[in-house]
């Protein structure tokens, strides 16, 4: 298991935009006992294919979900979120939701 640089980078903000020391503490804790990825080519290649793709078809997701996919199929990931919906309209990205 791991997780991608730009899954860190929404964790810290919300941590900083809710202003909570105890929450910080705790995504800090999770994020020291996994690997964190960074982002590299072909993330960079795979992001603009995707985001094309889907504007292309009128359904563009969210610029942080797009570089999020674009790197798990850059490195032939598994994405796991509850946010099936927006993911699935990715081609060619495994996605599992495991709390469903």
């Amino acid at each position: 298991m791991c997780t991608s640089i730009i899954v860190a980078a929404e964790l810290r903000y919300g941590c900083a935009k809710k202003g909570s020391d105890r929450l910080s503490e705790r995504v800090e804790g999770i994020l020291a006992e996994i690997p964190v990825l960074g982002f590299d080519v072909p993330g960079d290649v795979a992001y603009g294919m995707i985001r094309a793709e889907l504007e292309s078809k009128g359904l563009p997701i969210g610029y942080n979900d797009a570089l999020i996919a674009a790197h798990a199929r850059s490195l032939n990931a598994i994405i796991v979120t509850a946010n099936i919906r927006e993911f699935s309209r990715v081609s060619d990205l495994d996605v599992e939701n495991w709390l469903a």
